[in-house]
């Protein structure tokens, strides 16, 4: 006689790590594309000066972003900490701390251009509401790997 062996059937779906935050895949990448662009326009007005200050606060709609910067013997950027204290982006408020460290100027020829790792945790509020830890790595080819609330950066920012 044979016996028929039935193996339950597991269905998995794209879930984050609750850890690593409680917000969507759209949701997460709503956050950063807000919060990375909010650092850019930071990043542009401090990064023209020269010589470059250790320290910058940069006001938003409302709060403030606090840049603690790290440098290199040649007075270049190697380390961006972040402090978002009641920061209004677009229609978000965030709280957090995001760092870009690892930086390195892409030699392409472009202008302004880097590779780096950024990193950190941000509490939202607004339309939406939670927490995301973002850990992404870019490289100088356009390259995207890591996690962004918990799912792969290169699937939330459709890479």
């Amino acid at each position: 006689m044979r016996r028929l062996l039935a193996l339950p059937l597991v269905v998995v779906a794209a879930c984050a790590d609750p850890d690593l935050g409680n917000l969507s895949e759209s949701q997460g990448a709503t956050v950063y594309t807000t919060v990375t662009a909010e650092l850019r326009n930071l990043h542009s007005m401090v990064l023209a000066s020269r010589p470059l200050p250790p320290r910058y606060t940069y006001s938003c709609a409302s709060g403030t972003i606090e840049l603690t910067m790290s440098q290199d013997a040649m007075m270049e950027p190697t380390r961006l900490k972040h402090d978002l204290d009641g920061c209004a982006m677009q229609d978000l408020k965030t709280d957090g701390h995001i760092e870009y460290g690892s930086l390195a100027v892409c030699d392409d020829g472009a202008t302004g251009r880097f590779s780096f790792t950024f990193g950190g945790l941000v509490d939202v509020s607004g339309p939406m509401s939670g927490f995301c830890y973002i850990e992404v790595h870019t490289t100088c080819d356009g390259a995207i790997s890591g996690h962004i609330c918990g799912f792969p950066a290169d699937e939330v920012l459709g890479l």
